[in-house]
């Protein structure tokens, strides 16, 4: 039997690390011990498999790297030659040349620092503390080995299907559509995994979707929205139109997703939106933000909303901005909302049809802190009380694609959506969309971290 000599001197050769006469020593031995002869063939085997396995570890998490020049130039010459590219010649244990068929044997790709073979020191040092440690357990140093081996190929091999297992069942990162469900319930297939819908999601293209019998939904992409209806199963970009008709996708007329800001509002990942591009700066400083109404409203009894700080009251004042000019409402001390039909003084009235109106707003007792809106009334109402959540959200997305210069129209209605409606992803990105476009910086930050944090629980 082989003895510790035999050990050392072979693990130094297969190392690199042996001398010429540790070498010439070895390969007496080989010569002379049919037994040594035997066992140096399965070291170096087993050697041979660290050298290959042991680098999984490292490189599932390794960058790419470039094939070394020395190896695509002679790939590039075996193509223009039509030739094949040659391999080395195998390894053997001569009796003619001792010192090359061991150092050979072990000797890593010279000549680039990216070539993939590992230093020599890390399977030496493994191979002696294997020989050192499986003795006293009557293991040969080579099923030791074998077995050490298929553990670290079955580890590794084990962490590359939950890595990919994670991957596949994590909610998508890059956005293809948005599922919207205004009744009933969704089961979506993410990988291996059904994910159960009874909202809003982001979908990705790989994504499946099932719908359970009596639901209805949407499907919302960058340039179409089609009505869906259950039972069915389709991904994103096959979704057949639903037999049965929904509330949210019958009151707009989509053009699809031009413009570049709103396309990365709703669709860019969250970690790669451009606050420069989405919140814009405005000299018009005011500094009472005012959610409803913005722009134009179809109610002639709005609701007026605005940032209500905590511990602070406001005065209110309407005004007719259409000769003569005169203020149709005053309020003091107040908080936000306020419901205009509400009010006693305006009952049995409301505001005129196609009329201009400011509203002014200031903290109580602190007139320096005003804020002026301007807002129209229109003929025709779009109020969406009625609607599901889930109509109301796809209405809302429609009218923002549709006529995103109007989007703040609609920020009340998504604003007062209820959970978990108001916290979906695609309502919280059509919030930042308006925040960003009306320059309320804090709302605009504070929803951006909402969306980070949904993306980090991914």
């Amino acid at each position: 039997m082989p003895d510790d000599n035999f050990y050392e001197l072979a693990l130094k050769v297969l190392a690199g690390e042996a001398s010429t006469e540790q070498t010439a020593r070895l390969h007496e031995l080989v010569r002379s011990n049919p037994d040594c002869g035997r066992e140096f063939d399965e070291l170096r085997s087993a050697w041979r498999t660290c050298n290959e396995i042991l680098p999984l570890t490292q490189a599932m998490d390794a960058p790419p790297s470039d094939i070394p020049p020395r190896i695509m130039a002679r790939l590039k010459d075996a193509v223009r030659g039509g030739g094949d590219v040659q391999e080395s010649p195998p390894l053997s244990i001569g009796t003619d040349k001792p010192c090359d068929s061991f150092a050979r044997a072990s000797e890593p790709v010279r000549g680039h620092k990216d070539n993939f073979s590992l230093s020599r020191a890390a399977p030496a040092a493994f191979a002696k503390w294997l020989s050192k440690y499986s003795r006293p357990f009557g293991l040969s140093f080579t099923l030791a080995a074998s077995t050490l081996t298929l553990v670290v190929t079955l580890g590794v091999l084990g962490a590359f299907w939950f890595r990919q297992r994670a991957h596949e069942t994590a909610a998508p990162q890059d956005i293809d559509a948005y599922l919207i469900l205004e009744v009933g319930h969704a089961q979506v297939l993410r990988g291996k995994t059904f994910v159960t819908i009874s909202s809003s999601a982001p979908l990705a293209a790989r994504d499946k979707v099932r719908l359970d019998s009596g639901t209805l939904g949407a499907i919302i992409t960058e340039h179409s929205q089609t009505e869906v209806a259950g039972p069915s199963e389709f991904t994103p970009n096959n979704a057949a139109p639903g037999k049965q008709k929904g509330q949210g996708l019958q009151r707009a007329t989509p053009k699809g997703l031009t413009e570049k800001t709103l396309h990365d509002a709703v669709f860019a990942r969250v970690d790669q939106l451009n606050p420069s591009a989405l919140l814009l700066t405005t000299r018009d400083h005011r500094p009472i933000p005012l959610y409803s109404p913005l722009g134009a409203t179809g109610n002639l009894l709005p609701i007026v909303s605005w940032k209500n700080e905590p511990g602070k009251r406001y005065d209110l004042e309407i005004v007719d901005e259409f000769p003569p000019k005169q203020s149709l409402l005053r309020l003091t001390s107040v908080v936000s909302p306020v419901e205009l039909s509400n009010l006693p003084s305006l009952k049995g009235k409301t505001l005129a049809k196609r009329g201009l109106y400011r509203i002014i707003l200031k903290e109580t007792d602190q007139p320096l802190s005003a804020s002026e809106f301007t807002f129209e009334t229109r003929d025709s109402t779009n109020s969406q009380e009625s609607y599901t959540p889930g109509a109301r959200l796809a209405y809302d997305c429609q009218f923002v694609i549709s006529e995103p210069s109007r989007a703040r129209e609609i920020l009340y209605d998504l604003l007062s959506l209820p959970s978990p409606w108001d916290s979906s992803e695609l309502a919280l990105r059509l919030k930042l969309f308006i925040f960003g476009q009306l320059a309320y910086v804090e709302d605009f930050e504070g929803t951006k971290a909402e969306l980070l944090r949904i993306q980090k629980a991914k």
